[in-house]
């Protein structure tokens, strides 16, 4: 579904955003590092 999947993309990139603009400012810990690396993948 086109719909759904443009949704998933769409919370993808705010929160890919949100954790490259958080590191920015602060050491990211382990999950978010997992978290942004399974990010920059999917």
């Amino acid at each position: 579904n086109d719909a759904f999947k443009n949704l998933l993309n769409k919370h993808r990139d705010l929160r890919l955003q949100e954790l490259l603009n958080k590191s920015h400012n602060t050491e990211l810990s382990a999950e978010e590092k997992t978290e942004l690396s399974q990010l920059y993948l999917s």
